[in-house]
């Protein structure tokens, strides 16, 4: 139901934010405005796997630590460190000796791969740059996908290119609540079941509700538990 009123926002004119206090929550709830969109004709044309990176939030202390890798892991210098520049990566498996000694200067990340079509509607997680370096990508961006190239590349509505190995890419239909502040549109569609009871705070619902300038609608599997959880 919250994906239908979310396409006929759009379909309306209107612009739509849709909050859930929760990942788990937020990618089954884009999982269902993708297929709505692609329903209505506006996410359409061949899908590409992308290779994406999901940030494992490791501290230093365990990105030093060999134990907490698995094959494909990806490590990304946001330092210039010995024997490495700024931007490179190291995949764990490819290379025969990690720099865990060089912990400090970059982040990990997992690999996970992202379905995306012409029309998907895209948020940039990590600082970068178009293919031609004439172009930020800024973290929490949105883009649009218009179109693929022969190589593969991603065609922004923009016009500007992304490369298909950029990895910083999640869907950008769903904002946490915290990822909200700030942004404000004319409806606010609030994704809060008993699945993200333990996310439901006063202030968290406070911030969501108020990113609406005409109305929020609140979804949810259990009134009483919701209520119980966000009354002053």
């Amino acid at each position: 139901v919250l994906a239908h009123e979310y396409v006929d926002t759009l379909e309306a004119g209107k612009t739509a934010l849709v909050v859930s206090p929760t990942h788990r929550e937020g990618d089954a709830i884009t999982e269902e405005i993708r297929r709505e969109l692609k329903r209505v004709g506006r996410i359409e044309g061949e899908e590409h796997r992308l290779p994406g990176l999901e940030n494992a939030n490791l501290t230093e202390a365990e990105r030093s630590d060999e134990v907490n890798y698995a094959p494909g892991d990806v490590f990304v210098f946001h330092q210039n460190a010995k024997g490495f520049t700024k931007g490179e990566r190291v995949v764990v498996g490819e290379e025969e000796r990690l720099p865990l000694d060089q912990a400090a200067r970059f982040q990990v990340f997992r690999p996970k791969a992202l379905d995306v079509a012409p029309g998907d509607v895209l948020r940039i997680t990590r600082n970068g740059t178009t293919m031609d370096r004439k172009h930020r990508l800024n973290n929490g961006q949105l883009v649009t996908v218009k179109r693929f190239d022969k190589a593969g590349n991603l065609v922004l509505a923009n016009g500007w290119t992304m490369a298909k190995d950029f990895g910083h890419l999640a869907y950008g239909y769903v904002v946490t609540s915290h990822a909200s502040q700030g942004k404000t549109v004319d409806r606010v569609l609030i994704g809060q079941s008993s699945a993200s009871g333990l996310a439901s705070s006063k202030e968290q619902f406070y911030v969501t509700v108020s990113r609406g300038r005409e109305r929020a609608t609140i979804y949810t599997d259990d009134k009483e538990a919701l209520h119980d959880a966000v009354k002053p």
